[in-house]
């Protein structure tokens, strides 16, 4: 019996869960053992139909047991530059392992280099196969270092966005080609970081919040596109719509998005406005994919048919606009507003998963999960 491939495909997206987890969070804590513990079941489930499992690196390809990935995408990624880092060509498990041995292994993975202490130790149960390191290469512990730390940079892109912005707002904006290139640069990034979230621009000033926020759901959607298999100009639409999401708040009054405090009903109501507005500014531009403008409009509605603006269709919000509305909540509450102090990283997904198959389509968010 030949091992179920979307089982494979599932214990990789869950193993680089694991990992990241286990960087981000203490091995105590319940995001790390609950990640850990499903990509130990779904290991114990593929051991039992064949006893043995290896995944293998070489030459920029991920192997599973003698077999190619042909799909190159940011958890494949993630798990080939992890290996580089630690030095290793392959880890093979073995029927008979046990939590506990599968729990010490990822966290040893997990661990940030220091010097001299690469090194990854087989198990009774799982084997290591490592690279060959020349002298040359171990003088040169700083390129893994670098390798880990890797992180492009995308604030510079914020005063591109300005005057691209401006020139829809303004009605003269007739091509999307400058837009495009943003969106590509960003894949980019994303294809040579070992997370999304190592990418997402910082908060610097409620001035410039609309162009960080727009970059940063572009990041995040786009990582949800690629996990998803998206490809070519499907894909880069994707990363436009998440660009240009919130482009109609360039309508609403610029003292409302400063102002410090609760906000007042009529000023929610004002705020309430963007998505109508974003999809008029956006109709105004021939070359904007219609996917932007719907995604423009849709993002606040709710999985469930709530929010705003109403709606005035039958049906769930379009799939793009699902995975933008996922990317927008999960970076608003992790920036402080003038109205709000920002939420750290978990209190943001446990509040996520709470809100699973209401305001979120679970699938999507449950791959959103996986992607950290």
């Amino acid at each position: 019996m030949t091992v179920d491939r979307e089982k494979r495909k599932d214990f990789l997206f869950s193993f680089s869960s694991s990992i990241t987890n286990c960087t981000l969070y203490s091995q105590e804590h319940p995001i790390t053992i609950k990640s850990m513990e499903k990509s130990f079941e779904l290991l114990k489930d593929i051991l039992e139909e064949k006893g043995s499992f290896r995944i293998s690196v070489l030459e920029e390809r991920l192997f599973i047991d003698e077999e190619p990935l042909i799909r190159r995408g940011i958890v494949i990624s993630n798990i080939i530059e992890k290996f580089k880092i630690k030095g290793l060509n392959s880890i093979s498990f073995f029927a008979g392992i046990e939590f506990n041995e599968f729990f010490e292994f990822v966290t040893e993975l997990a661990k940030p280099l220091k010097k001299g202490g690469y090194e990854i130790y087989s198990r009774p149960h799982i084997k290591v196969g490592k690279l060959f390191f020349s002298e040359e290469d171990r003088t040169s512990e700083k390129k893994l270092i670098d390798l880990e730390r890797k992180v492009p940079v995308f604030e510079d892109i914020i005063e591109e966005l300005k005057l691209i912005f401006k020139g829809i707002e303004s009605s003269q904006m007739t091509s999307a080609g400058n837009l495009k290139e943003i969106v590509l640069r960003l894949a980019k990034g994303l294809k040579e970081s070992l997370s999304p979230l190592l990418l997402l621009v910082p908060f610097k000033s409620y001035e410039e919040y609309l162009y960080s926020h727009s970059i940063n759901v572009c990041i995040l959607t786009l990582a949800q596109a690629e996990s998803l298999g998206f490809e070519g100009e499907t894909f880069v639409n994707i990363g436009l719509a998440g660009l240009l999401h919130d482009i109609g708040k360039l309508k609403i009054k610029r003292e409302i998005f400063l102002k410090e405090g609760v906000l007042k009903k009529e000023e929610w109501d004002e705020i309430k406005k963007h998505p109508e507005e974003g999809a008029k500014l956006l109709m105004k531009v021939p070359s904007i994919p219609e996917i932007a403008v719907i995604s423009a409009y849709e993002h606040h509605i709710k999985f469930d048919g709530s929010g705003y603006p109403k709606k005035r269709y039958n049906g769930f919000p379009s799939f793009i606009s699902q995975m933008i509305t996922i990317s927008d909540f999960y970076d608003a509450l992790r920036t402080e507003r003038p109205y709000r102090v920002k939420l750290e990283h978990d209190e943001v997904l446990s509040l996520m998963d709470i809100k699973s198959g209401t305001d979120f389509n679970p699938k999507l968010l449950a791959n959103f999960i996986m992607l950290f």
